[in-house]
């Protein structure tokens, strides 16, 4: 299935804006699906409300993604794979992130997210 590039980089700046936590806490929340699952780098599943409070914990740290690349995997199902490495530690450890958007009503939405360390 093709990509549009134009939902291609409004996922890429949503998914940009979530892991750096830019935007009110609203906007942030409303980007997640209600039932999203996370599986991180430790194996741990974490849900929409586990996610609500470290969404308003202030972080001092950017994350940069690069190498970003999509897949549309049915008209309302969105992949999309990345690597995320933190800004200013250029030594800190990668991560492969991965990230399925689902649209809900007109609306994209974040439902699944894993990362793994390198």
């Amino acid at each position: 299935m093709g990509i549009d590039g134009g939902l291609f980089d409004r996922i890429v700046h949503w998914e940009t804006v979530l892991m750096n936590k830019k935007g009110t806490l609203e906007f942030l929340a409303d980007l997640i699906s209600d039932d999203f699952l996370e599986i991180n780098y430790k194996g741990q599943q974490i849900y929409k409300p586990d996610v609500i409070p470290w969404l308003e914990m202030a972080d001092l740290h950017e994350w940069v993604g690069s190498q970003f690349k999509g897949q549309l995997l049915s008209p309302d199902l969105f992949l999309l794979t990345y690597l995320s490495q933190l800004q200013l530690t250029p030594d800190s450890k990668k991560t492969v992130r991965s990230s399925l958007w689902r649209n809900e009503g007109n609306k994209w939405r974040l439902v699944f997210h894993q990362e793994t360390r390198l």
